[in-house]
């Protein structure tokens, strides 16, 4: 049997999603109130690397007083390395310790955060586990799966127990676990790490999208980030299959 048409559900990197991305990012940006894109900003932050992309933290940290960020970029590009070296920068410049948690959704992805941790920091016995029964015994730096935190009475864990929260996936963070945790615990800085809404538009694609504390992460618009990313992918690779089948 032949077909005229077919249609993969892709990831998203083999159509060039750019101009539709661009086009509509600052419109979202203008509505919900997050900082626009300027136009000669795309370039560099498609092709920054993770230099830059911790330099421009420290930026939005130190000059905007920002400190819950969100760092998009696509699989594979680095996201767990910056983390790494964002947090051995923010520890170094206290001149000690700063208690950590690292929340994913897969004991893989919390094993692999906690070598990277480590091999960052030079300490091979930095962190703990807290996934697949494994407590942690400190609690001062924790590799947490959001389904073991769903777990714990959030009433025994002060909201301002860890002093950096980052959490892998954050495209998921609309999701009851998570909104349960973000809405109790109080860091000083929160990192969100995705994928999710820059997968269309480039392997190496690199943005940092700031907000102001409690006004940009809301339900409201993590789902967005997630619909930007949905639409990106079903779009791109529609589109793939539409121009491929002429």
């Amino acid at each position: 049997m032949r077909y005229r048409l077919a249609i993969f559900d892709l990831d998203g990197t083999l159509a060039d999603s750019l101009p539709w991305f661009r086009g509509h990012v600052n419109d979202v940006a203008d509505k919900f109130g997050f900082r626009r894109v300027a136009e000669e900003d795309i370039g560099p932050l498609r092709r920054a690397p993770p230099r830059e992309i911790l330099e421009r933290l420290e930026v939005e940290r130190e000059r905007h007083g920002r400190r819950r960020n969100l760092v998009v970029a696509a699989t594979g590009t680095g996201k767990t390395v910056i983390a790494a070296l964002d947090y051995r920068r923010l520890r170094a410049a206290r001149g000690g310790d700063m208690s950590l948690l690292f929340v994913a959704h897969r004991k893989e992805i919390l094993d692999q955060s906690l070598r990277m941790f480590r091999h960052a920091l030079r300490d091979g016995s930095f962190g703990e586990t807290y996934v697949g029964g494994r407590r942690p015994d400190r609690w001062r730096h924790v590799f947490a799966s959001v389904q073991s935190l769903a777990t714990i009475d959030l009433a025994t864990l002060a909201p301002d127990r860890f002093q950096m929260v980052i959490v892998d996936e954050f495209h998921h963070a609309a999701a009851a676990t998570y909104r349960r945790l973000l809405d109790h615990l109080e860091p000083e800085i929160l990192l969100g790490l995705t994928a999710m809404a820059v997968a269309a538009v480039s392997d190496g694609a690199y943005a940092v999208v700031t907000g102001r504390a409690s006004a940009w992460l809301t339900r409201s618009r993590v789902r967005l980030v997630n619909r930007i990313g949905g639409v990106c992918l079903i779009g791109g690779g529609a589109w793939l299959a539409l121009t491929r089948a002429r």
